[in-house]
C-alpha cells in the first residue's frame, strides 16, 4: 500500500504534471502514513486532512507530499483547494493553477465565498495564490491549456433573476490576462441553461473542441454566425474553434 492509516484514506483525483509525473489529491480521516514513512494529517475531527502527493510515474516513488491548507486565508479549510482540483491548468513551467467555483450573485450579496486561484509548484509542493486580472468568471465548468500556456475557461453568467441563459468561453495568457471572450446566449425557452460542459485542446491541429448547450444560440460570435439548430435537445452542440475563437 502507498497510503495507510487506522481510519479511512482515499485518492480522489489525479493529474499529470508538465514533467510527466503524477500528482494525486487525497483525503485521510486521521494520520496517513505514506510508503516512504512520511505522515500527513492529524486525528482532530474538526480538521480536514486533504493532501497532494506527487509520484514518479515510472517507479511509483513519492517525490513530495503536502496537506492542502490555504496558506493565506485562515477563514477557509484546506478543502477549498482540494475541491478545486478538477478545475486545473497545468503550465509548462511546472505550475498548476486551480480555479474556484462560486455564484457571482452570492458574491455581490456579501456571502463569504472563497474565490482564490491557487498555484501549486509541482517541483516541491509549495502552494500560493495568484490574482485574476478583472472579475473572475463564476460557475467555472471547464478549464483547458494549449501548447503556448494559454488558458481557456468555460463558465456560466448569472443574471439578476439567478438564471443562467448565458455562457462564456474566455482565452487568457499564462498570467491570466484576458485575450478574448466568447459569449453564447441561450434563447431562454423551456427554462434551459447555457453551458460550456467541456473543452479539449487538439495539439496536432491547434484546435479547441467544445461541448456545450444553448438553444437557438450563435456559437460563433467572434466569426461568421452559426446558429444552434438542435433545440429539441436543449441546444446541445459540438464545435471546433481555432485559438482565435473562430
Amino acid at each position: 500500500k502507498i497510503i495507510t492509516g487506522e481510519k479511512s484514506q482515499s485518492i480522489n483525483s489525479i493529474l499529470f504534471s508538465s514533467d510527466g509525473n503524477i500528482i494525486a489529491n487525497g483525503y485521510t480521516d486521521d494520520i496517513a502514513t505514506l510508503s516512504n514513512g512520511e505522515q500527513l494529517g492529524n486525528e482532530d475531527s474538526n480538521t480536514e486532512n486533504d493532501f497532494f502527493v506527487k509520484f514518479n510515474s515510472d517507479s511509483g516513488d513519492i517525490l513530495w507530499s503536502v496537506t492542502t491548507e490555504d496558506p493565506t486565508n485562515t477563514d477557509y479549510s484546506n478543502w477549498d483547494i482540494a475541491s478545486n482540483f478538477v478545475r486545473n491548468a497545468v503550465l509548462s513551467n511546472g505550475d498548476v493553477l486551480f480555479f474556484s467555483y462560486y455564484n457571482y450573485q452570492y458574491e455581490l450579496q456579501g456571502v463569504n465565498y472563497n474565490v482564490n486561484i491557487y498555484k501549486l509548484n509541482s517541483s516541491n509542493g509549495d502552494i500560493t495564490t495568484v490574482e485574476y486580472n478583472g472579475t473572475m468568471p463564476a460557475r467555472i465548468q471547464a478549464v483547458e491549456v494549449d501548447n503556448n500556456d494559454n488558458i481557456y475557461i468555460g463558465s456560466q453568467i448569472e443574471n439578476e433573476n439567478y438564471n443562467f441563459y448565458t455562457s462564456s468561453l474566455i482565452k487568457h495568457d499564462s498570467n491570466l490576462n484576458v485575450l478574448w471572450n466568447m459569449v453564447i446566449d441561450d434563447n431562454g425557452t423551456g427554462g434551459s441553461e447555457a453551458n460550456v460542459n467541456d473543452i479539449e485542446y487538439d495539439s496536432t491541429n491547434n484546435l479547441l473542441y467544445v461541448v456545450g448547450r444553448a438553444r437557438g444560440a450563435n456559437i460563433n460570435p467572434l466569426g461568421t454566425s452559426t446558429i444552434v439548430a438542435n433545440n429539441a435537445n436543449n441546444g446541445g452542440y459540438f464545435a471546433a474553434y481555432n485559438t482565435e475563437g473562430i
